[in-house]
């Protein structure tokens, strides 16, 4: 997923990021912030946070309460899903 992500253009659509692949992209810059987009998102209390899975702490390199949110954790191995907004855009999505 990290090559595919980084790379002009994939065959992948949409892509799924799993746990062993949180630490590469949250710390990698490719993704943005949730606040950065909404700033008054917050996530509903009801959702499990899986030890803040979708939480980023820039300094200490890690997941945590105090991080930054990154990811909506709506399944305990899947984090966030990457797009091509190119092709959403196309479909008029």
């Amino acid at each position: 997923m990290p090559n595919a992500v980084q790379a002009g253009e994939s065959e992948y659509q949409a892509v799924a990021i799993t746990e062993q692949n949180i630490p590469f992209f949250y710390s990698s810059g490719l993704l943005k912030p949730i606040n950065a987009i909404d700033a008054d998102y917050a996530l509903d209390e009801n959702i499990i946070s899986y030890g803040d899975a979708g939480r980023w702490d820039w300094d200490w390199g890690v997941n945590g309460p105090m991080g930054e949110l990154l990811g909506v954790p709506i399944n305990g191995n899947i984090q966030l899903y990457y797009y091509r907004r190119d092709l959403f855009d196309d479909a008029g999505i």
